[in-house]
């Protein structure tokens, strides 16, 4: 069973964009980070364009700390919602300069193609980040402000094999909680990103790979908040991609499609505020 599974409040969600369309994680993200629907493409903004505050953000003006994790690029559409506002999902150099600019303690994963050589200048001199790209040196570093930037684009997926160079969603989500648990609290968005990457290529090997990895990170974050008795888990997702669907005749499960799908997806909850879901 999945650790998810066994979280106390469950629900399911509908995730259609602001004109009731099939969404994009860009959307997905945005409705996710501020609680607004919005349109296709758009990253913290709504669908006339004006900047929509997230919960990230909040979280950092109440002086707590924050981080964003992807096994992704970091710059992709659902990290982004909570980094950056832009009115495309593509200026993803751009979403790299606002994440170094907009408060985030931790940002984790991969999109490092991104982040040119004068970014990450500017990050490690003007904004005092920690520039890290390997594994050792996440287990290593206890700075303030980390860039963790471990692969130029997304991630392998998990079962095709990381380098040594790569860490885990679950080792990326413990070192975060680590790095940012503090008196005043934290506020961390840790995302399986391609279980959305696998839906997409049809892929069911993929797909429940990177799902049992997911899950993992998932119990990190369960057991953290189990010891520390003040945090609240939400588990979900921005929407289904793949159609996934079990066919009675064959026996087995097969995609309907290679993109996102009107299905609802599920939601979890556990810790203080749980019942609210």
């Amino acid at each position: 069973a999945l650790h998810m599974d066994g979280m106390p409040y469950k629900g399911t969600v509908t995730t259609n964009n602001v004109y009731g369309e099939i969404t994009d994680s860009a959307a997905a993200g945005t409705a996710i980070a501020t609680g607004v629907k919005t349109i296709n493409g758009a990253i913290g903004i709504d669908k006339d364009g004006a900047v929509l505050p997230n919960i990230r953000e909040y979280f950092a003006e109440k002086g707590k700390k924050t981080g964003i994790i992807s096994t992704v690029s970091i710059t992709d559409a659902t990290p982004a919602a909570f980094g950056s506002h832009t009115s495309s999902r593509s200026n993803q150099n751009a979403i790299a300069g606002q994440f170094i600019t907009n408060n985030i303690d931790l940002i984790l994963g991969g999109g490092g193609s991104y982040f040119s050589t004068d970014l990450r200048n500017v990050a490690t001199q003007n904004m005092e980040y920690d520039l890290i790209t390997t594994k050792d040196e996440l287990s290593e570093t206890d700075a303030d402000k980390i860039l963790g930037l471990f692969a130029e684009g997304d991630f392998p997926y998990y079962s095709q094999g990381y380098s040594a160079d790569i860490p885990t969603l679950e080792e990326m989500t413990e070192k975060a909680i680590e790095l940012l648990d503090n008196d005043e609290g934290f506020f961390l968005m840790s995302e399986g990103g391609a279980i959305d990457r696998a839906g997409h290529a049809m892929n069911i090997e993929y797909n429940i790979g990177e799902t049992l990895e997911f899950d993992k990170a998932v119990k990190a974050a369960l057991d953290f908040a189990e010891q520390d008795g003040n945090t609240l888990v939400i588990v979900t997702a921005d929407h289904e991609t793949g159609g996934l669907t079990y066919n009675e005749s064959t026996g087995g499960y097969e995609f309907t499609s290679d993109y996102h799908t009107a299905a609802d997806v599920p939601i979890y909850a556990y810790g203080v505020g749980a019942e609210k879901f």
